[in-house]
């Protein structure tokens, strides 16, 4: 008999609020981003892997 898996974890109870009041304490800090060079290098490997050939 197959057991469902669900694609989306779903907190609830105590991890729940657990996990909202971490999140509250770290809001005001800055979001990471990459930097332009990391972007570009991304995008290249992106395209390299649209053309890739076995």
């Amino acid at each position: 008999m197959a057991i469902a898996i669900r694609e989306i974890p779903i907190l609830t109870g105590q991890s729940a609020i657990d996990f909202v009041n971490e999140t509250e304490k770290y809001s005001d800090r800055p979001v990471p981003r990459l930097s332009q060079k990391r972007e570009m290098e991304l995008r290249n490997i992106k395209e390299a892997y649209k053309h890739f050939v076995w």
